[in-house]
């Protein structure tokens, strides 16, 4: 009879054939559905590290990296925070969520996300702080004379977008520091972050459907009354996840890119497809009936 190494040397690597880890896997006892439930909370936890990031990050604008330099001596590490969290993720979850990073190219990781939507629900909820501290960011723009919800909720979105570009490039540069073009590339990212927000919500106010940034902003929700549910679900899928997602991603991770030293479409698909996802969910629940509001 062949060892058990042999017949391993022996079979092709990409046979399709059962391997001994797929085997182990298969005969793990599964995680509960109360162990998968805790995975949201997990999320949710990594989501959070990325308020007091974006706020390190808007100060690392200004300062060259120096207040994120700073905040790192004294203990502040969030990119050391996110992968211990991410060990805190249940087998299954990590499998899916390696899955999904691993995936090279637009429609592969929209393939792959569709047959692990667990990864797609799991980004929504990730991002679900930054949301709502970009709405705490626009309800303070609204005090400001004639800025609208939906120009407010541009301002929110795009400081926190710059903030968290701007921490996340220091972070991968030599030195923890960031020089006047890395900073001006955050800088430039956020704003660019901000006017697709605010196209995104005029678009949804033309359409007479919710947009979840100028919900948070202090908004009004859309009654959508002459329209059934099923259309203003896709209405905001398109909203949300295509024309203000999407775009958002592209140009977010060809920021980081290009700041950081690297092929600017490096990541891109993988990026692309999971915002459009994960913004299309955003926008199909915030058009479902009596939304009125999201805080």
């Amino acid at each position: 009879m062949k060892r058990i190494d042999e017949m391993l040397d022996s079979r092709p690597v990409d046979s399709g054939e059962e391997t001994i880890d797929s085997m182990l896997d298969r005969n793990r006892p599964k995680s509960s559905l109360l162990r998968r439930g805790a995975d949201y909370l997990v999320t949710g936890l990594k989501g959070a590290v990325g308020v007091p990031e974006a706020a390190v990050g808007i100060a690392d604008i200004l300062t060259g990296g120096q207040a994120g330099k700073l905040a790192e001596d004294i203990g502040f590490r969030p990119k050391e925070a996110k992968s211990i969290i991410d060990q805190w993720y249940s087998p299954e979850q990590q499998a899916a969520n390696k899955a999904v990073q691993e995936a090279q190219g637009f429609v592969p990781t929209l393939t792959t996300a569709l047959q692990n939507p667990s990864t797609i629900a799991h980004s929504v909820v990730e991002s679900a702080p930054s949301i709502l501290a970009g709405g705490a960011v626009a309800r303070g723009a609204t005090l400001i004379p004639k800025v609208t919800p939906v120009i407010a909720s541009a301002i929110g979105e795009g400081a926190v977008s710059a903030g968290q570009t701007a921490e996340q490039i220091r972070q991968e540069s030599q030195g923890g520091t960031l020089t006047p073009t890395q900073a001006a590339i955050a800088a430039g990212s956020g704003a660019l972050t901000g006017a697709l927000t605010g196209a995104g919500g005029a678009v949804a106010k033309k359409l007479g459907i919710s947009d979840i940034d100028t919900l948070v902003a202090g908004g009004k929700a859309a009654s959508g009354s002459s329209k059934g549910l099923a259309r203003r679900a896709a209405e905001g899928f398109v909203s949300e996840g295509i024309l203000e997602e999407l775009p958002q991603s592209l140009q977010e991770q060809a920021a980081q890119n290009i700041a950081q030293g690297k092929p600017w479409d490096e990541g891109l698909g993988n990026a692309a497809a999971m915002g459009m996802l994960a913004g299309g969910k955003i926008g199909r629940a915030s058009c479902r009936e009596r939304v009125s509001s999201v805080v």
